[in-house]
């Protein structure tokens, strides 16, 4: 019997020993733990350090500045420059027709896998020159002066150089274009002279004897100083307000 209970404790202290050492891993493995979390807390504190914070605020500061200096600038110009805005409109028009064509012929070649040389490609590609080229001519009249003239060049040594569809487009931007109203007209020569039409002219002529891209003349007679008709006939050739 004495065996036995010796036995016995031999196997309690057995397991308590083992118990412990399962114990005491688990204590070194959440020890590790909690030193990881620490560190990386630690880690990010510093991230967060006064000097880190102060040159990304810095940063954005200096981002924010850019931003909203350029937007100043741009609405400076497009107000008050003549020649930059017509610029913005140009590719304002111009910007989703060059979209579409780049969307069209990636799509055709890398999705659809058509040949360059092969019937549906070239199908593709004619039908929208042929959408196209109209909208580009409206946005050159719109315009006027040496978007025309740039029109009516292309038109001429296009040839070869563009594809058929705007050139036949542009084609008729070498017989004359619109003339602008007398309402256009008017303000042009208001502004150049400082005066009224009514204090320059007893009569002006609203139809245009002649109409170019950059220049329109008019039929008109002028006033006396004292405010009387003269009765001199001129002719008033009216630079467009792009050129003037």
């Amino acid at each position: 019997s004495s065996t036995t209970h010796v036995g016995s404790m031999c196997l309690k202290s057995s397991l308590i020993s083992e118990g412990g050492a399962v114990g005491a891993g688990d204590a070194t493995v959440g020890t590790n733990a909690l030193k990881k979390a620490a560190d990386s807390s630690l880690t990010i504190i510093r991230g967060l350090s006064p000097a880190s914070y102060s040159k990304r605020k810095l940063f954005l500061l200096i981002c924010l500045f850019c931003i909203l200096a350029g937007s100043f600038v741009f609405a400076l110009l497009y107000s008050y420059h003549q020649g930059f805005r017509r610029t913005v409109q140009f590719w304002k028009g111009m910007g989703p027709i060059v979209a579409e064509h780049r969307f069209l012929k990636y799509k055709a070649k890398y999705y659809d896998r058509c040949e360059e040389d092969g019937d549906e490609y070239k199908s593709r590609m004619k039908s929208f020159n042929q959408r196209a080229a109209p909208k580009i001519v409206d946005l050159i009249q719109s315009l006027g002066g040496i978007y025309i003239k740039i029109g009516q060049v292309m038109s001429t040594l296009g040839q070869g150089l563009l594809p058929e569809e705007y050139v036949k487009a542009l084609r008729p931007l070498q017989d004359g274009v619109p003339p602008r109203n007398i309402a256009q007209i008017s303000q042009i020569i208001e502004k150049s002279t400082g005066k009224k039409m009514e204090e320059i002219f007893s009569s002006f002529d609203e139809e245009p004897v002649g109409s170019a891209s950059i220049a329109q003349a008019h039929r008109a007679t002028l006033r006396a100083l004292d405010g009387s008709a003269s009765g001199e006939e001129v002719i008033v050739k009216v630079r467009m307000a792009e050129l003037v």
